[in-house]
């Protein structure tokens, strides 16, 4: 069945979280006091990590974790710091097998 879940964003740099295959990214907000990512998934697929980049504005960028050419074409959002100080930039790295 599709429905949107809502997955946490547990920090900066590479990030890996469980959902089902396929899911299509949404939205990334700060919901609370937490960064949340929306996405749209199959709830009977099977569950695969999907890799991220959390970068903060002006941070260095290191791709060890993402294929440079998916990086490029992967943006997902833009949100800020619960208290609105800092500016991060989410990149999709795709599911890791």
């Amino acid at each position: 069945m599709l429905t949107i879940w809502k997955f946490e964003i547990p920090g900066a740099g590479a990030v890996t979280i469980g959902m089902p295959r396929g899911a299509m990214l949404l939205d990334v907000q700060v919901q609370g006091e937490q960064a949340q990512l929306w996405a749209l998934v199959d709830s009977e697929a099977e569950t695969v990590r999907r890799r991220f980049l959390v970068i903060g504005t002006g941070h260095a960028v290191h791709l060890d974790h993402c294929d440079p050419e998916s990086f490029r074409r992967k943006y997902v959002g833009t949100f800020l710091s619960p208290d609105g100080r800092w500016v991060f930039h989410l990149f999709d790295c795709g599911e890791a097998y």
